[in-house]
């Protein structure tokens, strides 16, 4: 766990058999799920977008044949790109998820790595020294800045997805364009 600033502001929040932490600070926010039934942790990480929002991305399992809905929207923010790229999630590659996108989303997120049978590709961005994993659909800014020898700082495109299930909301993001 990170260590908290004295500029941190911490609440305890209790929900059934979840208890969630959540600190605020003036850098990217980091939130830690603990189950008190098997003591399994969540990290949630956060990417704070330019107009002035904050998204935590929710690496819990969702089962894609249960979602309700999608919701997208585009958003910018500004990071660093770790100097590595690594096989990305394919949770977008799934037919329930794709279901709910209309045809250029779709076409963007799922379709060009089905006809190519190639995998996503993720990078490591970071924003005041949190890093956050996420998928990168540009194929020229993947070549571009797979093999970079060092961290750029770049601005970026993104696609926001809020994934509704019953009465839970999931949030995932993909970086749609990359620009120094």
């Amino acid at each position: 766990m990170r260590k908290l600033s004295s500029q941190s502001k911490c609440s305890v929040i209790i929900l059934f058999s979840f208890f969630v932490i959540t600190c605020n600070s003036k850098s990217t926010e980091t939130n830690y799920k603990k189950s008190q039934s098997n003591n399994i942790s969540i990290k949630n990480y956060c990417l704070l977008f330019d107009d002035g929002t904050q998204t935590c991305i929710d690496y819990e399992s969702i089962n894609s044949s249960e979602i309700d809905s999608i919701n997208f929207t585009y958003k910018n923010f500004n990071a660093s790109i770790e100097n590595s790229c690594y096989k990305g999630d394919s949770f977008f590659l799934d037919d329930n998820i794709t279901k709910f996108l209309d045809q250029n989303l779709k076409k963007l997120v799922s379709d060009s790595y089905k006809k190519t049978n190639t995998s996503p590709t993720a990078f490591n961005f970071i924003q005041n020294k949190n890093k956050i994993s996420l998928n990168v659909i540009n194929k020229n800014d993947v070549e571009k800045y797979c093999h970079s020898k060092n961290n750029t700082d770049i601005k970026a495109r993104a696609i926001l997805l809020k994934i509704f299930i019953k009465d839970k909301v999931f949030n995932k993001i993909i970086v749609k364009d990359i620009e120094l």
